[in-house]
């Protein structure tokens, strides 16, 4: 599970957290609180377990990715607004890597993989905005975060 965590960009202090399986679910906990409290739902869930390996968890993604991982690929102002409007992308360079971290300023914002010359979208769809970007509002301002309003 590690090396596969390690092979998607993913990176934790083995020494403060502990993975947890359960129910087809891998969780990461904080080891400071092992036989300190009963367990729940505290945690944050990392993947599902399939048969033919992990789906990792967007929120994991987001949270632990390492943006200067070698599959990472930075996305343009033009692509993330495709990213957060959930269409796949079609980039002028196209990724070398078969499963990359997506980044955007320098933050992990999503993990996808390219189908030919296609970015395939996997953001979730609660997490899509629509209207993201339109042409009014793109980048009206120079700190660019006109794209999150």
């Amino acid at each position: 599970m590690t090396l596969s965590a390690n092979q998607a960009g993913l990176v934790w202090d083995p020494e403060q957290q502990q993975l947890w399986l359960r129910d087809n679910e891998i969780w990461l906990f904080p080891t400071a609180l092992f036989g300190k409290i009963r367990f729940s739902r505290i945690g944050l869930k990392l993947a599902e377990r399939y048969a033919k390996g992990f789906r990792w968890q967007h929120e994991t993604i987001v949270a632990l990715a390492d943006a200067q991982a070698p599959h990472a690929y930075a996305l343009s102002d033009t692509l993330a607004c495709e990213w957060y409007q959930g269409r796949d992308s079609y980039p002028d360079e196209i990724p070398t890597s078969d499963e990359m971290v997506l980044t955007y300023q320098h933050t992990p914002i999503g993990l996808t993989k390219r189908i030919g010359s296609r970015i395939k979208n996997n953001l979730p769809r609660e997490l899509v905005r629509d209207g993201a970007c339109t042409q009014q509002r793109y980048w009206p301002t120079p700190d660019r975060t006109a794209l999150f309003r």
